[in-house]
């Protein structure tokens, strides 16, 4: 019986007289717990028994097996490649270092301004109306004299 075990660029093939995980091992040197065994994209249970499902010749496909968690973060990444940012301008939602928003602090630096304009305004105001008050008195008495 022909059977080609392959395990990514290598093929090699097997000559089924010592067991299959032992061949692995030394041929690929992947670990016998971490072995994965796929003929016609269903995995084998490696037992005694398993030669009577391969059909000559056969190639079996060595996966290593990775423990890992639930993931979902390489999904994340590869999502946003496509996806062109807009870049944020407006930041009126973030804190200072006193923890007040900053459209609070940006709001108060504006209203500064305002009074300071306004009472430069009132000054200007109250300023023309001593010169008029000069200046109706200047022409009261330039007509009564």
């Amino acid at each position: 019986m022909q059977v080609y075990i392959s395990h990514g660029n290598k093929t090699v093939p097997y000559d089924c007289s010592t067991s299959l995980n032992l061949f692995a091992q030394e041929q690929f040197g992947v670990g016998k717990d971490a072995q994965r065994f796929t003929y016609k994209n269903q995995i084998l249970s490696v037992d005694d028994g398993w030669l009577s499902n391969v059909v000559s010749p056969a190639l079996v496909t060595l996966t290593s097996v990775l423990l890992g968690g639930k993931g979902g973060f390489g999904a994340l990444i590869r999502n946003q490649v496509g996806i062109k940012k807009k870049k944020i301008t407006n930041f009126d939602a973030c804190r200072d270092l006193n923890g007040r928003r900053l459209r609070h602090s940006k709001a108060l630096e504006r209203l500064k301004k305002w009074a300071d304009e306004n009472e430069q305004d009132d000054a200007l105001v109250s300023e023309l109306e001593v010169q008029e008050r000069e200046c109706w008195y200047v022409i009261t008495f330039f007509f009564r004299g």
